[in-house]
């Protein structure tokens, strides 16, 4: 499958300024999500600005982030806990399920992406409406048994395109996420065979692991050290 030539550009501009420090490269990611996953274990502490200065670092040199279109009619499910057992099991405002506006009484916790008191749309997408189906978004909001859940099912109403972190550990592992297209796939994998093509062994290396870290962050299990780590931005 054919890649832009302004992503072929990107791919081999990276591998002009890292191919001759190829293991300098290697050993640098290596040493910052070691540092990163140490600190998200309890083992070293490290401050947040260090933290940002780490993350920043492996963004901007280590990952090469492309738009995935998703289609009108796409399916996102939400789900909200309902703690008050005293009233009817239901909130009586959409804004309580959906994005919570700022000037809501309702301060937001941190979460993976974002921080305390910052709103943000969580969503997963869903293809039916069996019971089963809600399972993610249960997960997501670790629901207990016997606690009242609310939800909220959407639909897109034009094509969004969206970043998903970590497709390419997904490419190494040759294991295709289910909502993404063949040709969305295809085109996903000839570029990462076009990377291992351009870059050096070491620089190759050093996206993969790159890739690894931010996709292992995003599905592991909460903790205040790790939402600290996945909620930092500038």
């Amino acid at each position: 499958m054919d890649i832009e030539e302004d992503v072929k550009k990107l791919i081999k501009s990276k591998a002009k300024e890292m191919n001759p420090n190829a293991l300098h490269c290697c050993n640098s990611v290596s040493i910052i999500t070691k540092q990163l996953n140490d600190y998200i274990d309890g083992i070293i502490n490290l401050n947040k600005e260090r933290i940002a200065s780490l993350l920043d670092h492996l963004v901007g040199y280590y990952t090469i982030t492309l738009d995935i279109p998703l289609d009108n009619g796409l399916k996102i499910l939400r789900a909200v806990k309902f703690n008050n057992l005293e009233k009817k099991p239901c909130f009586s405002e959409l804004s309580r399920l959906s994005y919570i506006p700022q000037n809501s009484n309702i301060t937001p916790f941190i979460g993976r992406l974002n921080k305390y008191g910052k709103s943000i749309f969580y969503g997963c997408l869903y293809f039916n409406d069996n019971f089963g189906g809600y399972n993610v978004a249960f997960s997501e909001v670790n629901a207990l048994k016997n606690e009242k859940i609310n939800i909220l099912k959407s639909e897109t109403s034009a094509e969004i395109k969206v970043n998903y972190i970590g497709i390419y550990d997904y490419i190494k592992r040759e294991s295709k996420p289910y909502f993404l297209s063949e040709e969305m796939y295809s085109y996903f994998k000839a570029v990462y065979e076009y990377e291992e093509k351009m870059f050096d062994k070491y620089v190759f290396v050093a996206f993969q692991l790159c890739d690894a870290f931010f996709s292992d962050i995003l599905k592991r299990k909460e903790s205040d050290r790790l939402y600290i780590v996945t909620s930092i931005s500038k």
